[in-house]
This record gives C-alpha cells, structure tokens and sequence, in this order.
C-alpha cells in the first residue's frame, strides 16, 4: 500500500483578441447585397509547471526519492476567415453565390523535463501547423414556390 503526493505550482498567461469587420452592401431597389465578412483571432497560451511526486508508505514515510516533473506549455494561434456572399431575387427565382476563405495556423509546443535520482530526460513536442481552406459558393436557382421562407 501507498498514497502519492503531488505538490503542483503552475502558472500561466491566457489571452484572445478577436478582430470582426461586416458590411452589407444593399446594391438596388429588389433588395440585392454584396455582404463582407472578415474575422481575425489572435489566441496566445503559455503555462509552466513544476511538480513533485512524493511516492509514501502506510507509515507516511517516503519510498524513494521524489520524482519530479517540470512542463512548459506554449501555444500561438492565429486564424484569419474572410466570406463574400451576394443575393439578387427576380420574380421567380433568385441567386446566391459565395466564396470564402480561411487561414489557420498554429503552434503548439511542449517541454517536460522529468527528473529523479536515475533519469534526466527531455521531451520536447513541438507543431506549427498552417492550414489553408478556399472553399467557393454555389450559384442556387429557386422558383418561387421552392424558395425556403427564410429567403422572402
């Protein structure tokens, strides 16, 4: 039998920014609209952590030497998405058409550093990710009975 301790001192930094701009364009007297859409996020982490593991008999008497690990968290994230939509309605029918376009790209790290009285050792994790993501909208046709309610 035994019961293990963990004396655990972490700290840390968190922050999000979020950038939004939207502007909806009405182009003529039927209702037709050009709508812009750009977001920007900034999203940053970091943490350290130093822990103790106390491995103790029944007694509370310790059973060997304290193991210790040490961790460094890092991340930094940045995404950008702009969308272009644009409607026109005609007497039967209507188009909607769109594109966007995003960008994501982050980074990740780990650090851990694991030490007791036989091993020293390093992990190191680390990932930078860019993503990339066009996608482009369809042209959509409705006659009128088929419009969603939504749409009128």
């Amino acid at each position: 039998d035994s019961l293990v301790s963990i004396d655990d001192e972490t700290t840390g930094d968190y922050s999000s920014n979020t950038f939004n701009l939207n502007n909806k364009t009405i182009l003529d007297s039927t209702g037709a609209f050009i709508n812009l859409d750009i977001d920007y996020d900034i999203i940053d982490n970091t943490s350290a952590s130093d822990q103790i593991f106390n491995t103790l008999n029944t007694s509370m008497e310790p059973l060997h030497a304290p193991d210790k690990r040490f961790q460094d968290i890092g991340s930094r994230n940045r995404l950008f998405g702009v969308k272009l939509d644009y409607q026109k309605k005609f007497t039967t029918w209507k188009i909607d058409a769109g594109l966007k376009y995003s960008q994501s790209n982050i980074d990740q790290t780990l650090n851990q550093l694991f030490d007791n009285e036989t091993t020293l050792k390093k992990v190191c994790f680390c990932s930078a990710v860019p993503y990339q993501n066009l996608v482009t909208g369809s042209v959509k046709c409705f006659h009128n009975h088929e419009v969603p309610s939504l749409y009128h």
